[in-house]
């Protein structure tokens, strides 16, 4: 104190704007910096959150449009006589070709839990190409989940318009 009271006026109000600079770039340096620093950080690491939250939303958003479809799908594929043998037969009968029908041979196996993939070879004997299209025009309009998966068309000897015609075709059904 006696250090402050030799110094003159002049000085003494140097010293208190020096004490008052010193403050105020303590209190910038200490606590406004580091202050909006961790707010800018908060900012940036609230920006990445709200992403991810968009981005599990959207997840969600296709999770249930998918599981619908998916229900939808097996809704179709299991009701009445479903896509299984006897609605691959069903779909034949409908295109009036039960008759031209040589042979149904048939591979499953499981793939899902109550559910196994069928695979059918269907050989059809003297079929024209315009039953063939009708054939698989029905399959694709039944609305279950069949797939054709390929053709094989061989010409007969007795009528050039007639065709041997073997078609593989997966499916699904429950066990």
């Amino acid at each position: 104190m006696a250090l402050l009271r030799s110094l003159t006026e002049r000085d003494r109000r140097l010293l208190g704007v020096g004490a008052y600079v010193a403050v105020v770039i303590s209190i910038v340096l200490f606590v406004d910096v580091p202050l909006y620093s961790r707010g800018r950080q908060l900012e940036k690491t609230s920006a990445e959150e709200r992403q991810r939250l968009a981005s599990v939303m959207s997840l969600g958003r296709d999770y249930l449009s998918v599981k619908t479809d998916l229900d939808g799908i097996r809704t179709t594929a299991f009701s009445g006589s479903g896509a299984s043998l006897s609605g691959l037969d069903a779909i034949v009968v409908k295109a009036g070709l039960k008759k031209k029908m040589a042979s149904v041979k048939a591979t499953t196996k499981p793939i899902a839990d109550g559910v196994k993939a069928i695979k059918a070879e269907m050989s059809f004997e003297r079929i024209s190409l315009a039953d063939l299209s009708g054939l698989i025009g029905a399959l694709e309009a039944d609305g279950h989940p069949i797939a054709v998966e390929r053709i094989l068309i061989k010409a007969t000897y007795e009528d050039p318009a007639a065709f041997n015609a073997t078609l593989i075709a997966n499916t699904v059904e429950r066990e």
